[in-house]
This record gives C-alpha cells, sequence and structure tokens, in this order.
C-alpha cells in the first residue's frame, strides 16, 4: 500500500513538472518568435521551437536551454527570396534575470549551431532571368536554348557561382543578414537547394538593440 502511494506521489510530481515545463516553455518561445518576428523581413513569417526535458530546473538554475530553433518562411535577401532559413540552436544561454523580472527573452550565448537557407529552383530561375531545374545533386540552367549542367558552390566572396561544363558561369550575390550570417555548403534536392553553415555566436537578429549596439 505504502509503495502504491508512493508511485500515486510521484506520478502526480511528475505530471506537474510536465504541466510547469509546458507552460514555461510555450511563454519562451513565444517571446523568442515575438523578438525574432521583429527584424524578420516583411511579409515573412516566424515560428521558434525549444527542445530539452526538464525545462525549467535548467532554465531557472542554469540560465540555459537545451535547443531552440527558428523557422522562417519567405525570406527575401537581394535577387534571391530564401523559401525557408532554418536556425538551429543549441547550448542557448539566456538572462535568467532579464527573463524573470522583466519577461524578456535575452539570448546571450550559444555552444554551437547550424543555419540552413533554402532555395527553390523557381526563386533560383527568377534571380537568374533564365529556366533553372534542380534534381538530387544536379543543376541545369537554359540559355538560348542550350541545357547547360552546372555546379555549385559558394566562393570567397559568398557568391553562388554555378560553374557550366561548356564554358559559361553564373554568379549571384547571398548577402549575409542577421538571420543568415554565412553560406557555405551547398545541396541539391528535388526542385530546391540547400545553403548551409556552422556558427558558434548569436545571429545578430536575435540579440536586443542594446547588445546589437555592443557589437
Amino acid at each position: 500500500m505504502q509503495l502504491v502511494r508512493r508511485l500515486i506521489y510521484l506520478g502526480v510530481f511528475v505530471a506537474v513538472l510536465a504541466a510547469g515545463d509546458v507552460g514555461v516553455r510555450g511563454f519562451v518561445q513565444a517571446m523568442v518568435s515575438a523578438r525574432a518576428q521583429q527584424e524578420a523581413p516583411a511579409g515573412s513569417t516566424v515560428t521558434a521551437t525549444i527542445g530539452g526535458f526538464p525545462f525549467v530546473p535548467r532554465l531557472i538554475f542554469g540560465g540555459e536551454v537545451s535547443r531552440i530553433g527558428v523557422h522562417l518562411e519567405n525570406v527575401k535577401a537581394s535577387v534571391l527570396v530564401f523559401s525557408a532559413v532554418d536556425l538551429d540552436l543549441h547550448g542557448v544561454h539566456v538572462d535568467r534575470g532579464r527573463l524573470l523580472n522583466d519577461r524578456k527573452a535575452r539570448i546571450m550565448s550559444i555552444d554551437h549551431g547550424t543555419v540552413t537557407a533554402t532555395v527553390t529552383a523557381k526563386a533560383l530561375g527568377d534571380a537568374l532571368h533564365l529556366p533553372v531545374t534542380m534534381f538530387n545533386g544536379s543543376i541545369t540552367v537554359t540559355a538560348l536554348g542550350t541545357q547547360i549542367p552546372v555546379t555549385p558552390h559558394v566562393d570567397a566572396q559568398g557568391h553562388l557561382t554555378l560553374t557550366g561544363s561548356l564554358g559559361r558561369s553564373f554568379a549571384l550575390p547571398i548577402p549575409t543578414s542577421g538571420y543568415v550570417p554565412c553560406v557555405g555548403q551547398v545541396t541539391v534536392l528535388a526542385g530546391r537547394m540547400t545553403l548551409s553553415c556552422s556558427i558558434n555566436e548569436v545571429p545578430p537578429a536575435l540579440l536586443d538593440a542594446v547588445q546589437r549596439g555592443a557589437l
């Protein structure tokens, strides 16, 4: 009987802990989403997700969140439009005092993260003013009625360069931004490609005005 009572108490404790985690997690997610939306280009939509359980003890005692993901859609970047930009941040350290006292989600630092920007074949074609197809590792640009297979890479100046076998090449500048502070590895999939890179600093768009002024 005593064992049953202890199991009931344990179950109640776990349920209360889980409910508290869900509530606080939702609150912090909403704050991060609101902060990120402020810096998003016009017409973009932003959602944030927070991972890790238990969430509250790590946040209260260590000011740490195991993972924060930020997803943006329809991000205009100069000549290109990213259909999506995903920030995957791990070991996120937040200003605990600011969170508890001012209800503000100030991200102070991260252990590491990745930024992935997605470009559709249509968006790339619109930027080049030429038809483009993408399929599992290969890109073809049609110019003057000729289909030109091209190999994509990002050069040292941050330009997306498409080098063709017929001596033709195409280059587009990929401007860095608060959400896409770097570009690097190119992966071509069906109908789209991704530009990704690793980071170990908080993307500028997730910093507040005071922190950005200190950069």
